[in-house]
């Protein structure tokens, strides 16, 4: 299994929990 390098892992968990914070406080996403 290759490994993400750290800076794409960093992105996609930080992508992550704005996600989960947007849908927390029910904001809408533009389509």
């Amino acid at each position: 299994a290759k490994e993400l390098p750290w800076h794409e892992h960093g992105y996609r968990m930080m992508q992550l929990m704005a996600v989960s914070l947007v849908h927390g406080f029910g904001w809408e996403l533009p389509a």
